[in-house]
């Protein structure tokens, strides 16, 4: 979360959004800390939607290269 943070919002104009992220952040490991998994549920799921962060797409060898294709 801390490597994210520091390379999605590089600049000083982002800094709102990098201020909003590392709050995300504390609010996941504080939910560690206290071993509450529904808060850390409610707030990983925060994080993921307010920072727009989604899975990769499915890749497939047939339409396009795949991993490790030559």
């Amino acid at each position: 979360f801390i490597l994210f943070n520091s390379g999605a919002y590089p600049t000083t104009k982002d800094k709102a959004a990098k201020n909003a992220a590392i709050s995300g952040t504390n609010a996941i490991f504080a939910a560690i800390r206290s071993k509450d998994k529904a808060a850390l549920k409610t707030a990983y799921d925060a994080y993921i939607a307010s920072n727009d962060i989604s899975s990769l797409p499915a890749v497939d060898a047939d339409k396009g290269q795949g991993y490790s294709s030559d």
